[in-house]
């Protein structure tokens, strides 16, 4: 007979029995050695303002800042101009938009005699002004100092390119109009490919117009037409291109063919290219200076315009840009862009 006491203890009795294995004992000493030593509080942080100080004086300095308007700084050059301390601190990109200023702020200048006056009693002179456009034209590659050999600006290579631009017109058509009927086979030659041009282009096809001249006098391949050659040389001697022209002609363009090697040298334009560099960096600093002193001298909207020194924005609602021109809108003074 089951008891109240026998049902209650019951599901105690037949419950299975779990035992926990107790882990096997560890030395103390060997868990300290694997567990990472905690870091002191005075080597975690840096001790305070002090500190912060003395590690930001040991860091290293950073590099020269980029330009004004995000670009790459420009860089002085090396030898001769202005001080490099006082070397303008723009991007490349500021520097190549300085002429098209300068060149507005010089017509500026020069046209308007108000303007003129004004700047004079800041110390505007003549000779400042055609320092201006002296530098201006430098940064083109034409250097006002003197011609020298290997420069671009070879007073003598010039006049000969002049020259021969000028006559390489009325030659070829000297030339269409003698052979044409007379001569068909030796006008074909001469004239091939060839035809009038301009500027150092003038200098290559008056050149090969030569070599032709002087393969219908004696080039071994043509012997068997000498007769006719000559007879068409005879022609053009009548017209005026006769040997003593040709010869001429020949020395004009040697003399500006090897002003074309001498630039194509790498040597040569690296030192055309610096100079120019440099001239550039002057000019910003020179319309840096001048530009600042008319902010200063000149109230007035429309002559900031003229000077380039202020730009007209179009008015709400403008369907094109030159319609319902607005107010000017002026640089800020000290931004000398």
């Amino acid at each position: 007979m089951l008891t109240r006491r026998t049902i209650l203890s019951a599901p105690a009795r037949l419950a299975p029995v779990v035992t926990t294995a107790k882990p096997p004992p560890c030395s103390t000493e060997g868990a300290k050695a694997d567990r990472p030593a905690a870091p002191s509080p005075a080597k975690a942080a840096p001790g305070g303002r002090a500190s912060r100080r003395k590690a930001a004086a040991e860091r290293p300095a950073s590099p020269a800042s980029e330009g004004s308007d995000g670009g790459p700084p420009s860089e002085p050059p090396s030898e001769g101009g202005a001080d490099e301390g006082a070397w303008p601190s723009v991007s490349r990109q500021t520097l190549e938009q300085t002429p098209g200023r300068v060149h507005q702020f010089l017509r500026g200048v020069g046209t308007s005699a108000s303007i003129r006056a004004q700047l004079t009693a800041r110390g505007y002179s003549k000779k400042v002004h055609a320092q201006g456009w002296r530098l201006l034209q430098a940064t083109s590659g034409f250097f006002d100092d003197g011609a020298t050999d290997g420069e671009a600006d070879d007073t003598a290579v010039r006049a000969a390119i002049a020259e021969i631009d000028a006559w390489d017109e009325p030659g070829f058509r000297i030339i269409n109009a003698s052979l044409r009927a007379r001569h068909p086979a030796q006008h074909a030659f001469l004239t091939q490919g060839l035809r009038a041009s301009t500027g150092a282009e003038s200098v290559t096809g008056v050149a090969a117009l030569l070599d032709r001249l002087d393969a219908l006098e004696r080039a071994p391949e043509r012997e068997a037409t000498r007769k006719a050659d000559h007879a068409a040389l005879a022609t053009l001697a009548d017209r005026g291109i006769d040997a003593r022209e040709r010869k001429r002609l020949r020395a004009l363009v040697e003399r500006a063919q090897d002003f074309a090697e001498r630039f194509d040298n790498p040597s040569e334009r690296a030192k055309v290219e610096k100079r120019m560099r440099e001239a550039l960096l002057e000019l910003r600093l020179w319309y840096e200076e001048w530009s600042e002193m008319a902010r200063v001298t000149f109230k007035r909207r429309d002559e900031l315009i003229r000077l380039g020194l202020a730009s007209r924005r179009p008015r709400r609602g403008a369907s094109s840009p030159g319609e319902g021109e607005g107010e000017p809108d002026v640089e800020p003074e000290g931004a000398a862009v």
